[in-house]
């Protein structure tokens, strides 16, 4: 996902990488830039524009409700 937002050049003043607590501190890149997987569960999403998530297959298979509906209200 980050891969197609950073070739087709999309429009961002920041971007932060969220994750799991077992992936906190990994690091992915955007275009040019190597970004440190923040905690998901912490996020503060107050200023947030747009929220781009994928649902892990174990969040899925636990029927864990997951942080969509936090990121949205």
């Amino acid at each position: 996902m980050l891969d197609i937002l950073a070739e087709r050049r999309f429009p961002v003043s920041e971007v932060v990488a969220l994750a799991s607590s077992r992936s906190i501190g990994q690091e992915v890149s955007f275009g040019d830039k190597i970004l440190k997987c923040r905690h998901l569960d912490t996020y503060d999403f107050t200023d947030t524009d747009i929220c781009l998530m994928s649902a892990a297959a174990t969040f899925r298979a636990n029927g864990r409700r997951g942080s969509a509906p936090r990121a949205a209200s």
